[in-house]
């Protein structure tokens, strides 16, 4: 009995291979426990994998995107000299409008400092719609 149940289970489900179909085309023609079930759909090797845990973890990673600069910093961000290291950062902001209805809209603008690594003070900055490198150029 055991056999003819597990030879007739794998031709008429060797098509149909999902999970909840099986426990309830063996109950149509036959009683069966649920448990009885899963060890038949694991001996067949019929047992669907794709609905069980995260085979792996989420990676953005593209690998090497661009062109790599030269360290020429070498996290040495002190100088003895005026304007020798100057840098930037593109800090994003939000802000709220009103438009002609009177709904707020939500916005961004884009701040980029320049700071001079010599004593710290900011030579200048500016403000851009966009994170382009048109704003730190200007």
């Amino acid at each position: 009995m055991y056999f003819y149940i597990q030879t007739s289970f794998f031709h008429y489900f060797q098509c149909q291979l999902r999970g909840h179909r099986c426990s309830i085309g063996i109950s149509n023609g036959f009683k069966s426990n649920k448990k009885k079930v899963q060890r038949l759909v694991q001996k067949l090797g019929l047992q669907v994998k794709s609905y069980t845990r995260k085979s792996r973890k989420y990676s953005s990673y593209k690998g090497v995107v661009g062109r790599i600069e030269k360290n020429r910093v070498n996290r040495r961000f002190n100088t003895n000299i005026v304007h020798q290291k100057i840098t930037t950062d593109t800090t994003g902001l939000k802000y709220y409008e009103f438009d002609a209805n009177g709904k707020i809209i939500t916005k961004k603008m884009y701040l980029d400092p320049f700071l001079d690594m010599f004593n710290g003070e900011f030579l200048s900055y500016s403000i851009t719609k966009s994170p382009s490198a048109e704003g730190i150029m200007k």
